[in-house]
């Protein structure tokens, strides 16, 4: 395992699981609360999760193995729309977004721990490393863990 600190292979492998307990202590009413007009329903932070998983192993695998890797920047809003979130099963998202992250987990186990220390190249965050990259994934959980558990 490559990964320099324990603890952030820990986080990976634990936030959907903490993810899908917070959202088991919800009603399925609260899918579609959205306390927040400028952010997602919880419907919609599930499918967000979900479809975000594959772009993460899409980067980290380019960090990882491409020569000054370009990262391709998405409109999660657009997204959102495109993919229909407003009616997608929230329940079925999780498991993708659980399924996605074991994918992304056993990639990055993978790694050689020089693959960690690989440039990317982000164009509007700047340079970034493929462990840049995989520390990304564990804030980008943690912020709609602190957005799910705010609905509690």
């Amino acid at each position: 395992m490559a990964f320099v600190n324990p603890y952030i292979r820990r986080a990976l492998g634990s936030n959907p699981v903490i993810i899908e307990r917070l959202v088991d202590q919800l009603p399925d009413s609260a899918f579609d609360a959205r306390p927040d007009p400028e952010r997602f329903t919880l419907r919609e932070v599930l499918c967000h999760l979900a479809d975000w998983e594959p772009f993460f192993l899409e980067r980290l695998k380019g960090a990882a193995t491409v020569d000054n890797f370009r990262i391709t920047v998405y409109d999660e809003g657009q997204m959102a729309i495109d993919n229909d979130y407003a009616h997608q099963d929230p329940r079925d998202a999780l498991k993708r977004y659980k399924s996605g992250r074991d994918a992304y987990l056993a990639y990055a186990a993978s790694l050689p721990p020089e693959a960690l220390d690989r440039p990317a190249y982000h164009p509007e965050q700047g340079k970034l490393t493929a462990g840049d990259l995989i520390n990304i994934v564990v804030g980008h959980d943690v912020y709609h863990i602190d957005q799910i558990s705010a609905m509690l």
